[in-house]
């Protein structure tokens, strides 16, 4: 893992404790206390850090709450480029040898904008046209250039090409039982969709080549599309 992707990755290195101080991530995360990236399923080169919300190093993680609820939502922001994917996964998935949507168990957008599942391309995704008005939401703002530190921002010559990931851009992901479909910067993104997903599925990261991801599964920078809402213990729900 090269130097820039060290300095990013462990920019805060561990977690607060209600005694002051800090304590290693592994141990809170691992202590199930709340939502967070699973130590316990991992990649063997993954690193997760900041409290259980990024993940860099090589390798996959899954979330420590499977999706259960009826609409379910999280964002991911590419906090720095290199090959990586977001998606679901079963715990079965192979999550030490990247890039994940090779097997049956995980189904992956990619850092190349391809959608994987079972090692096979399934599509590639695309921004829709300026013209297409009932798909863009009301909350972003198009501009060309686009700030690329403005939240709710897309460069408006982005809209109508096939998607290419940069630095800072947030990729939301909406689960209902029947379909995974994916969003960049609250745009819902074409032919960005798996359906008939089978087993019990968990929220899925993975990076490799100095990649870093950010998990959010609360406080989001995007409205969720309609009806769907933060990731829930299953206890919650009840």
């Amino acid at each position: 893992m090269g130097l820039r992707c060290w300095e990013t990755c462990f920019s805060i290195c561990g977690c607060p404790t209600l005694t002051g101080g800090y304590k290693k991530h592994r141990d809170i995360v691992n202590a199930n206390a709340y939502i967070a990236l699973d130590t316990q399923f991992m990649g063997d080169e993954a690193i997760v850090l900041k409290c259980g919300t990024r993940l860099c190093g090589s390798g996959g993680v899954l979330l420590n709450v499977p999706l259960i609820q009826n609409k379910s939502y999280f964002e991911v922001k590419v906090q720095q480029s290199g090959q990586w994917g977001v998606g679901v996964a079963t715990r079965d998935a192979d999550l030490s040898h990247p890039p994940l949507g090779r097997d049956f168990f995980s189904w992956v957008i990619r850092s190349s904008g391809d959608l994987f599942h079972d090692d096979k391309k399934v599509s590639s995704v695309s921004l829709p046209t300026s013209s297409s008005q009932s798909k863009l939401p009301s909350n972003v703002n198009y501009k060309s250039p686009c700030r690329a530190s403005a939240i709710e921002c897309v460069d408006f010559e982005r809209l109508g090409s096939l998607v290419n990931f940069e630095d800072g851009d947030v990729i939301g992901v909406a689960y209902d039982h029947v379909s995974l479909q994916f969003y960049l910067g609250g745009i819902k993104l074409e032919n960005a969709a798996f359906y008939n997903i089978k087993g019990h599925v968990y929220p899925l990261l993975y990076v490799n080549d100095d990649a870093i991801l950010d998990i959010r599964i609360n406080d989001f920078l995007f409205k969720p599309p309609k009806g769907f809402s933060q990731i829930m213990r299953e206890k919650t729900i009840l």
